[in-house]
Parts: structure tokens; C-alpha cells; sequence
């Protein structure tokens, strides 16, 4: 793929920019003797200046510094602090205390290289500070974890490429602990750690989705009861709507106004064509939404 030149320019303007002041700065530094002061207060000034550049370029880009802004900005950082380094290491002044000495040198050099990385180092402090409480944070997810997957099973469906089905307690999410979830967060003050789906029971409305072919007509559900559990699947859509979804599975352990009614997304029309394998019984709209208690 070709560059043009504009785009070339934005990325080599920079470094060759940074590079020569780099090369004309370290080339004064390297004619000075390097036990004078002099060089001492050279490597300084020049760990300083780029540490303003780069404090700088922090504040005029909001916070962003792209890859070539930091390849320009780090590469001078990096010689400077090295420089440093050494300086501090072969420094001859002396302490009251060897150890006193020691932890003195050791903060400096920190604080130099902390300087040449930011605001990385920061972020990797950052990210080192909050490693207890991302501990406590898993355990506690692995603790609910466990929990719900010691619960009485509502409904397995995986041997159709569905979920295992558990649920805590009554008007609860159905809890899909074939599927936990990479990124937990929190919801109505519940950690969501597995895929989990609505308890449609109670509501004045059911099906009634955006983009729902069906909705408002009295189509016919294939209702199965399986292992204990009956599936209500409704009619594919014409179209994917709400979330890609295609339809629904209603699983439920009765027919009747106060039952749950869990609501599972299908995302897989081929799911249906096997559990449609199974004897079914066809009832219309209108009639589950008598015995359910809904509004039709």
C-alpha cells in the first residue's frame, strides 16, 4: 500500500526533528569531560528539557501521545536516563550511613526512570497498587461462581446448542453456567458472571420485541415439555431484531399466571429445528396469554 507524502511527512517530521536535536545535544554533552561538573549539569539539563517536551505534549494532545510522538519523546529519555544512571552510580558523595546511601541512590534512579516513562510508569504503578483488590474482585466472582453452579438445575438444553439453566431464587435472572461471562460487571447490584436471561413472569407483555414479525398476531408456539420444564418457541422472525436475535425460548415450570417465564434470545435458527425433533403441542397466542396472565 502506498504513502503519500503528507501522511510520510506526519510521521518522519517528528523523529527527524528529535533525532538531530538529540544527536547536537548529546555531541555537546560527549566534548565535555565527563568527571566535570559541567557534563553533570549538561546530562541534567537535557534529561529536563525532554521531560517538559514530553509533560508538554501530554497537555497539548490531552493526554494521547501517539506511537511516533512516544518513539520520539522516550528514545532521548531513555539516553539521558541512562546517562544519569551511571552518574548516580559512580557518584563519590558520602552519606552518614552506607544504607542510608544506598535507598537514597536507589529512590533517585527510580524517580528518573519513573520521569522518562510517564505517564506509563504511572499507569503500571497504577496497575500494581490495585492488584489486591482485583484478587478480592475474582474471588469474590469465583465464590458466586461456585455458588450458582451448585444450584438445582432448571433445565439443561445444551445437548441442542443451547445453555445449563440455573436459577437462585424466585423472580431471579436465569443463570447460564455453561457460559460465564470474560467481562463481569454489575447490574441493579448483582455481579453478572454468567450469560443470563429475563424473568418475563409477572409482566403485562410478552413477545413483543422490536422488530418482531409476530407481534400482536395470534401465530400458533410450539410448546415441549422437557425434563421437567416446558419451552414455549415462538414462530422464527422474518427478520433478525432485537439484539440479532431471530425469536424466542420462554422456559417455564408451569403454564399459568404465577410462574416464571425465562426469556432466552435465538440467535441459531438451527436450534429450533432440533428441539421441533421433540413431541410439541401447538397453542396459539391468544390462549398462552390467558393462562399466563398477559396481555395478548
Amino acid at each position: 500500500m502506498m504513502l503519500d507524502g503528507s501522511f510520510m511527512g506526519i510521521i518522519f517530521t517528528p523523529l527527524i526533528i528529535g533525532g538531530i536535536a538529540t544527536l547536537l545535544f548529546l555531541k555537546a554533552v560527549s566534548i565535555i569531560d565527563k568527571e566535570s561538573r559541567l557534563h553533570r549539569r549538561w546530562c541534567v539539563a537535557g534529561f529536563v528539557i525532554f521531560v517538559v517536551i514530553n509533560i508538554s505534549a501530554l497537555v497539548l494532545t490531552m493526554g494521547y501521545i501517539g506511537p511516533f510522538m512516544f518513539i520520539l519523546l522516550s528514545g532521548p529519555l531513555t539516553v539521558f536516563s541512562f546517562m544519569l544512571t551511571k552518574i548516580i552510580v559512580r557518584d563519590k558523595t558520602r552519606f552518614n550511613n552506607f544504607l542510608v546511601s544506598i535507598v537514597c541512590k536507589a529512590a533517585i534512579i527510580l524517580f528518573i526512570w519513573f520521569l522518562a516513562y510517564f505517564p506509563f510508569s504511572l499507569f503500571g504503578m497504577i496497575e500494581i497498587a490495585e492488584i489486591p483488590a482485583r484478587n478480592a474482585r475474582q474471588q469474590e466472582i469465583m465464590q458466586l461462581r461456585e455458588e450458582i453452579s451448585e444450584l438445582e438445575i432448571f433445565a439443561d438444553l445444551t445437548p441442542f446448542g443451547l445453555g445449563k439453566y440455573r436459577v437462585r431464587n424466585e423472580r431471579d435472572f436465569l443463570w447460564d453456567v455453561a457460559r460465564p461471562k470474560s467481562n463481569v460487571i454489575s447490574f441493579d447490584g448483582v455481579d453478572i458472571v454468567y450469560e443470563r436471561h429475563w424473568n418475563r413472569g409477572g409482566n403485562e407483555t410478552w413477545d413483543n420485541a422490536w422488530n418482531n414479525s409476530n407481534k400482536g398476531q395470534d401465530v400458533y408456539y410450539d410448546v415441549i415439555f422437557y425434563e421437567d420444564a416446558y419451552l414455549i418457541i415462538t414462530p422464527l422472525w422474518e427478520r433478525p431484531g432485537v439484539l440479532y436475535y431471530w425469536g424466542f425460548i420462554y422456559l417455564s415450570k408451569e403454564i399459568d399466571r404465577y410462574t416464571d417465564l425465562f426469556e432466552i434470545g435465538i440467535l441459531d435458527p438451527a436450534v429450533v429445528e432440533k428441539l421441533r425433533e421433540l413431541p410439541a403441542e401447538m397453542i396459539s397466542r391468544r390462549e398462552l396469554a390467558e393462562k399466563l396472565g398477559m396481555e395478548f
